[in-house]
């Protein structure tokens, strides 16, 4: 493998008996059993069968009976096998990220050169070398769990609509433009997805009674008398983009099975919903992140799942900022300093902070002072909502730590006693809004 480590002599005592590193692939795993009082490494295959994951448990309990717990140091990504290994109290689980894989190998092995058993054994010998400062995973309590999976996938699902509905646009845009306009904004909605079912070609449309056109509106909620004549008259004006027969056919097939996904997707959507509704409406913290301003049913929940209920998780509001890849980096050298993004951090947990933020600036006389104010320094969009999302952070820790609701008046009131900068925006912004109801 080209592994050559010498002893433990500078090695801190680890409170575990045995360390195991395992490097992951669809296949197999590639394990790495360091037993720390002898020094001995061994190196084993397994299959990631289910079936052969637990026949070989069981063999390594039987093997190993220890007082400790058994140190497994994996990888990420890893759901699939931290769900597997949660499952045993006897195994303490150490997920990390490739970076610091890389690093630590890279430290002793100059060449670069890798394999996955050579993978396994540096994560065994990271985990007990550097087991203080690698952080156990510890599993929040099931109803939090269950509402972070219905979430995620929920947002995968979304996901998927605005994959499909974007190819459906590019389809329609390609022979059938017209639609675009006739369907309404939203063009993954039911009203929209039935339309092109019933008519899904401009010839087929221009076949139809204005009369049922019109009647077809009315039983999809699209009442106003004025954008119904207005797209009845475009019916009657529109030219086909194309008379290729070759290429509507085809066409229309297309629009069809995409508009068929659409209306599928959008009642599990419905159905994930509902049921992220009902763990919401019982979650303990519910009442914290539902005060938050521009929430609603669906960041209500991403917020809950982000915290969770155990406040000895994060102890400091550092720790969420720095691990949600909200807090940025700091690079110094000599007389250069240089300030970026977090590259490496949980994708959806950050794309939870920084969307909710978002929508918080029409609904906080703060927020929107604090963007304009980050925008005025020349910050762009997406920079701005970060440094937001950097100060809700901080005062949602406070709220989740204190068990207390967040209300707007007693913040406005802790900027007004501090003399902050943005006071005198917030009553720019009073003003402006009172001038306009005038």
């Amino acid at each position: 493998m080209g592994f050559h480590l010498n002893p433990y002599k500078t090695m801190n005592r680890s409170p575990y008996q045995l360390c195991i590193g395992i490097d992951r692939s669809d296949a197999r795993i590639d394990v790495c059993l360091l037993q720390t009082r002898s020094a001995c490494t061994e190196l084993q295959s397994v299959s990631t069968r289910p079936e052969d994951l637990l026949a070989w448990v069981k063999a390594i309990r039987s093997r190993f009976r220890l007082r400790t717990p058994i140190a497994l140091c994996i990888e990420q990504p890893c759901g699939n096998l931290v769900a597997f290994f949660s499952q045993f109290e006897d195994f303490q689980l150490f997920p990390v990220n490739p970076m610091t894989l890389k690093r630590f190998r890279e430290a002793f092995q100059t060449s670069r050169c890798k394999d996955d058993a050579g993978d396994a054994t540096w994560l065994a010998y990271l985990l007990h070398e550097q087991h203080h400062r690698l952080t156990p995973w510890v599993p929040t309590d099931d109803q939090t769990r269950h509402l972070l999976a219905l979430v995620e996938k929920r947002r995968s699902l979304v996901d998927l609509r605005t994959h499909l509905t974007n190819q459906l646009t590019a389809e329609l845009k390609a022979f059938y433009p017209q639609a675009l306009t006739l369907t309404g904004s939203n063009l993954h909605a039911p009203l929209a997805c039935e339309f092109l079912l019933k008519w899904p070609s401009l010839q087929a449309l221009q076949a139809a009674r204005s009369s049922t056109v019109r009647q077809f509106y009315i039983l999809h909620s699209c009442r106003r008398p004025a954008v119904i004549d207005a797209r009845l008259e475009l019916i009657r004006q529109a030219v086909a983009l194309t008379s290729d027969h070759a290429r509507i056919e085809p066409g229309q097939d297309t629009v069809s099975s995409l508009a068929r996904l659409l209306l599928s997707l959008h009642r599990d959507i419905s159905a994930f919903d509902d049921k992220i509704d009902q763990l919401v409406a019982s979650h303990a913290e519910t009442p914290i992140f539902a005060s938050l301003p521009g929430t609603g049913p669906i960041l209500t929940a991403r917020l809950i799942a982000a915290f969770g209920s155990d406040r000895s998780r994060f102890t400091h509001s550092n720790q969420i900022l720095r691990f949600s890849g909200i807090a940025p980096v700091t690079k110094q050298s000599g007389n250069s300093r240089y300030v970026h993004r977090r590259f490496s951090k949980p994708h959806f947990l950050h794309q939870t902070f920084v969307e909710w933020v978002g929508q918080t600036i029409p609904k906080s006389l703060w927020a929107r002072a604090f963007y304009d104010q980050q925008i005025a320094k020349g910050a762009k969009h997406y920079t701005a909502l970060r440094a937001l999302a950097y100060k809700w952070i901080r005062i949602i820790f406070r709220c989740w730590q204190n068990h207390v609701p967040y209300k707007e008046h007693i913040y406005l009131q802790a900027l007004n006693r501090s003399h902050s900068p943005l006071v005198q925006s917030i009553t720019l912004l009073r003003r402006s809004a009172c001038e306009k109801l005038r």
